[in-house]
């Protein structure tokens, strides 16, 4: 469990530092502030391959509607944005230290220069796309540099060059030191993005295999929240996939794509649980799709299996009611919770630590706008 996060620079985000973090970490602020560029920061310590989860992670702040889909970013802006944007030298810099003390260290440097290609001498892939890209005298925008990720048993050192025409860096070894898959240390974690719960990419059709029975018996509690006639899952077959199968009194099996996004919400969060023991979640925008009456319960079950399976949580919420309801869980479940507030002041993000129970009555005395 991360005890210290250390951002040095992420996107829009400098020198912002989470310290004493708990079992469940609430990020609140306005829009803007940089509480999902943590969450994506977080996401960066999992493994050593550090270029592939930039781009993987800044993916999925694209549109996924088809008809939006003309306005996406190409993957080398996609890349370049997720560095700070002034200046021609970019550097992601992230450190970590759980309770025991070990250590995570992500960088990220690049410069960006233009180099004079020959249509020729391209991929076929990238000679499509050179003339979208190149300008009059064979100009092409690169960004290169190095990448490094150390953690407790591994340093892996590399380097990247990435040209404006292709799909995908260069990348080459530099050194990497104790890489034995059996020595790697690599954090599991799972982030739940609003859209996820469209898209079912979190949602795993098996996780109810992996579930214990009273954990079983749970689920199919909050499902009823959403549709008193739910009463069981099943695993079954669709078009040659499996898919998540949910049994209606005196209907029988449906298809989970029929039902709303609130049942959705609660099986892609137990997806994630199952999958990530010992790990940690990343829930964006908490309160999406949970109806207001229910999000006691949700919070409820979040902060026990929480606890139950050594997974530590991050979220952020805009939502007082979800204030609240994580507020309760954390009384009842006697679990460590707190809460920090990202500010915008004279160009810079800061944040102020709270207790769970102070930041309520932060939202009591103001009102949303604290959140």
């Amino acid at each position: 469990m991360f005890q210290t996060i250390d951002i040095k620079a992420y996107r829009g985000l400098k020198n912002i530092t989470l310290q004493n973090l708990s079992r469940v970490n609430i990020l609140v602020g306005e829009n803007n502030t940089g509480k999902t560029s943590i969450l994506e920061a977080i996401q960066l310590l999992r493994d050593p391959e550090v270029v592939d989860n930039v781009l993987s992670i800044a993916k999925k702040r694209q549109p996924r509607n088809i008809m939006v889909q003309s306005a996406n970013l190409i993957p080398f802006d996609e890349f370049l944005y997720s560095f700070p944007v002034q200046g021609e030298q970019k550097d992601i810099v992230i450190y970590a230290t759980d309770y025991e003390l070990k250590k995570w260290h992500i960088e990220l440097c690049g410069t960006i220069k233009k180099e004079i290609y020959d249509k020729e001498d391209l991929s076929e892939s990238e000679q499509r796309r050179y003339d979208l890209y190149c300008g009059e005298d064979g100009e092409i925008s690169v960004i290169s540099g190095n990448f490094l990720y150390i953690s407790e048993n591994l340093t892996s050192e590399n380097s990247y060059s990435f040209r404006e025409t292709q799909l995908r860096p260069d990348m080459s070894m530099k050194e990497t030191l104790d890489i034995k898959k059996e020595n790697m240390s690599r954090v599991s974690i799972v982030y739940i993005s609003p859209m996820d719960v469209y898209t079912n990419r979190v949602l795993n059709a098996n996780f109810y295999k992996g579930m214990r029975v009273s954990e079983k018996e749970t689920l199919i509690q909050l499902l009823r929240l959403f549709d008193e006639r739910i009463i069981g899952i099943e695993i079954g077959m669709l078009n040659a996939k499996p898919t998540i199968l949910i049994e209606l009194e005196n209907i029988g099996l449906m298809p989970v794509s029929l039902f709303g996004d609130g049942l959705k919400k609660i099986l892609t969060l137990a997806s994630a649980i199952v999958k990530t023991k010992h790990g940690i979640i990343l829930i964006d925008e908490f309160e999406t799709g949970i109806h207001q009456r229910a999000l006691v319960q949700v919070a409820d079950w979040i902060a026990s299996a929480a606890e139950e399976r050594d997974i530590q949580i991050f979220l952020t919420t805009h939502s007082s009611e979800a204030v609240n309801a994580l507020v309760q869980a954390q009384k009842k479940q006697q679990i460590d919770m707190s809460a920090y507030r990202l500010e915008h002041y004279m160009g810079d993000t800061f944040v102020k630590q709270f207790r769970s129970d102070e930041l309520l009555e932060l939202v009591n005395k103001q009102g949303m706008d604290i959140l």
